[in-house]
Order: C-alpha cells, then structure tokens, then sequence
C-alpha cells in the first residue's frame, strides 16, 4: 500500500510544534486487524509508557499508555503494509510522537516522520527524509534534544 501524508516533519522542533506528547516506551499490543467496509485495513496498536519526553502543556497527564490507529495490518491471511510505514511488532521499543486530537484519544504526529525505533543504544527514523539524525544516534542524545525547549 502507498500513502500520501497529509503531515510530513523533518526536525523535531517541528514534531513538537505539531504534536502534544512524546513518550518512550513498548508496544504491548496489537488488535486484530479490521477491514471496514469503506475505507483500508487498520489494527489498534497499544503502547506501554515508559517515560513521558515532552508534553505541550505541563497540566497534561501522559496516560500509562497510548492506543492508536495504524493503517494496515493482516486480514485474511493477507498482509496490508504502507511502504514508508512498516507495521508495529509487539516488544519494539520505540519513540513516539502523539497529537491528541479528542480526550483520551491519539494519533502519530507526522505519520512515520513521529515514529523511531529504539535498537539497543541507538535510535533510527522510520523514514529516511524525516528527522535526520546521525548514524548510530545514541538514545540519551536524542532524547535530550526531544526535552530541550
């Protein structure tokens, strides 16, 4: 599957001028996927809050965790996958940007330029013309330039 991307970030000043949370943490979860009869595959993917990074306000509350919408997922036995946007494991460790667009109620900032992963140390973008980070980006790096004003 292909998508356009209505919102598109390349740095994080500009993820935390469009988003209101970020957050490190897990995925827990994943829904089985539903296939509406208008409109793509989706599955609820649930993460586990381990840390919040930055928050708009200082009067909100980060929940203990986040469930969101991704597009795609396997239905059938067949697997729907954005090309740009892989689909979520459960166990990954991972940076997330959220817009809270309702009360309680989220969704990536960005699509996949709000969405890294963390492998051991370092941290990756799940695109390649979002954020750019340098090679073998540590962790604490950049979670101090996601908590810096």
């Amino acid at each position: 599957m292909e998508a356009s991307w209505a919102e598109y970030y390349d740095s994080v000043p500009s993820l935390k001028a469009h988003g209101d949370l970020a957050v490190v943490g897990t995925i827990s979860a994943i829904a089985p996927t539903v296939a509406p009869e208008r409109g793509p595959v989706f599955s609820m993917v649930t993460l586990t809050v381990e840390r919040t990074l930055w928050t708009r306000s200082s009067s909100t509350a980060t929940p203990a965790t986040v469930t969101f919408e991704e597009t795609g997922g396997t239905y059938n036995g067949v697997t729907f996958e954005i090309e740009d946007d892989p689909l979520y494991n459960v166990g990954d460790r991972v940076v997330m940007f959220f817009t809270e667009y309702s009360p309680g109620k989220y969704r990536v900032t960005g699509g996949p330029t709000g969405r890294f992963t963390v492998a051991g140390n370092s941290v990756v973008p799940t695109v390649k013309d979002g954020v750019q980070l340098e090679p073998g980006a540590t962790e604490s790096a950049f979670l101090a330039t996601i908590q810096s004003p």
